[in-house]
């Protein structure tokens, strides 16, 4: 046999398998969040929180809840109520948020509401291990109608991705803005 047979050396080198397995361990090794190590930084998308609205079929309650995407205790979340004149709301100018639920040191916070319209204001706040706090923030308005409910984002540069859902499609997660992170109080 020749010195550099398959037979005298084993299988032949597989570059490109061994190339993606570096880029895997250097991937694993340089992002900490993956590895799940230590809590993640205001802001992070670990940290980001978001607005489901739901209605349980023949229900005439409409829950909104402000959890976040990951099981993570938020600093304060703040949930408001308003119920609008009429359809379809524009803008939060001049509703009146008279039902507000705050928790602190919280995975999660809710409100429902019976009637329609209605509107909610969230905000979601984050205090990392190194005192940085980090907001996630939105207002949405709700409509149902028959089998279908109506959503409108009253925050600019917020987009529920559409203006209406069947019914049967919820729980639907809506986003929230990511304020600027700062030094904590």
């Amino acid at each position: 046999m020749s010195p550099g047979s398959p037979a005298s050396s084993g299988a032949p080198l597989q570059w490109p398998l061994l190339g993606v397995v570096v880029l895997l361990v250097l991937l694993i090794l340089l992002t900490p969040g993956l590895l799940g190590l230590g809590q993640p930084s205001a802001g992070s998308p670990a940290t980001q929180a978001v607005l489901i609205v739901d209605r349980a079929p023949g229900t005439h309650e409409t829950p909104c809840y402000l959890p976040g995407v990951a099981t993570l205790r938020y600093g304060r979340l703040d949930l408001g109520r308003a119920v609008p004149a009429s359809w379809p709301v524009v803008s939060a100018a001049g509703l009146h948020w008279d039902d507000w639920v705050n928790q602190t040191d919280s995975l999660s916070v809710s409100v429902a509401s019976a009637q329609a319209p209605v509107a909610v204001n969230v905000t979601a706040e984050f205090v990392d291990a190194n005192g940085a706090v980090g907001y996630f923030l939105g207002a949405y308005a709700f409509e149902v109608l028959g089998p279908t409910i109506y959503l409108a984002s009253l925050t600019p540069g917020l987009d529920p991705g559409t203006s209406s859902l069947p019914l049967t499609d919820l729980p639907q997660s809506l986003p929230l803005l990511a304020s600027a992170t700062g030094a904590g109080p």
